[in-house]
């Protein structure tokens, strides 16, 4: 078991270091900022350099949460792996 726990931790490091750019949101952060988004984006108001700039910005926060849940389901994996 202690060479799967190792690999999970270099995993970690690497997709720390992708992560650089988002600097320190939680998940629940970078959710947020996401719903902010797709809610500004369907206003009436809001310009088309302005959806396209919350839009690309959505992006990126929703792949920080598919990372942040990719990595909390490999921490389970991992936990559910040493109880058998």
């Amino acid at each position: 078991m202690g060479h799967l726990k190792q690999k999970l931790r270099r995993k970690r490091k690497i997709k720390r270091c992708d992560m650089t750019k988002n600097i320190d949101k939680t998940f629940m952060e970078a959710y947020q900022d996401l719903v902010d988004a797709a809610n500004n984006i369907t206003k009436h108001t809001t310009s088309i350099d302005e959806s396209m700039k919350l839009f690309d910005q959505g992006m990126k926060d929703a792949e920080l949460c598919n990372k942040i849940l990719d990595e909390a389901e490999q921490k389970i994996e991992v936990f559910n792996s040493d109880e058998e």
